[in-house]
């Protein structure tokens, strides 16, 4: 699953004191980590939590920036900060489900996730993550009841649909998934790995010429995974 994390961006101008206050250190810091220096971020972070740590801003924008540094671990419990202090904010629940994906708990990720959709149901990231987490522990159908609320509040977003076409795949539902694949296709036709897997469902319903067509496509965009499949299907 792609990862989307979301800073928490604050409306207002810096002004030329040479002490900042708590809410320009958090812009210091969001201005930082959009630069990807995610170290002084959390310092700007941190300096920002020791004037007030009561406010659910700075502990949510270092989770942020941990996350990116890969201390997920580190970067949920800034978020559960965050929380505790702002009970109603789905970007620290969807956040929260992502750093909880990428550690492997599936089943707190999908909690968190319904707590954002509960408070916020309007993005169409929240759905596509939790059908993404559902799908990654085995849910195929239940996946695909989000990805398509995802699919229908965003048409032309790949990402919810390669996992669709793959929950489909996973399913053995080789006809649905084709279609999926397709539809991915005419929406960008750049994706190797849309006609790899494409050629994979083909196979799967017999026919070879279209999966041999689609694998050699696949290939001249850089797939390497498709090489075996050419060499044992397709050099006959």
């Amino acid at each position: 699953m792609r990862l989307v994390l979301l800073f928490g961006f604050l409306c207002y101008l810096l002004p030329g004191f040479s002490q900042l206050s708590q809410k320009e250190l958090v812009v210091s810091g969001i201005t930082k980590a959009k630069l990807g220096d995610y170290e002084a971020a959390i310092t700007d972070f941190n300096v920002a939590i020791s004037l007030d740590s009561t406010e659910a801003e700075p502990w949510y924008n270092r989770g942020v920036a941990r996350d990116y540094l890969e201390d997920h671990a580190g970067a949920i419990l800034d978020y559960s900060k965050a929380i505790l202090m702002k009970p109603e904010y789905p970007e620290a629940f969807y956040n929260r489900g992502l750093a909880r994906f990428n550690l492997g708990q599936f089943s707190e990720a999908i909690n968190d996730f319904n707590e954002a959709i509960r408070i916020d149901p309007t993005p169409a990231e929240y759905f596509s993550s939790r059908g993404a987490t559902k799908a990654s522990r085995g849910e195929y159908r239940e996946a695909i009841i989000d990805l398509n609320e995802a699919i229908f509040k965003r048409p032309k977003d790949v990402n919810p649909r390669l996992n669709k076409a793959l929950a489909f795949m996973y399913l053995k539902q080789y006809a649905e998934a084709e279609k999926a694949y397709s539809e991915i296709i005419d929406i960008d036709p750049s994706i190797d790995e849309a006609y790899a897997n494409r050629g994979v469902t083909r196979q799967y319903l017999d026919d070879l010429v279209g999966a041999c067509e689609d694998w050699k496509i696949a290939s001249s965009l850089g797939s390497e995974k498709v090489r075996n499949y050419i060499q044992k299907f397709c050099n006959r």
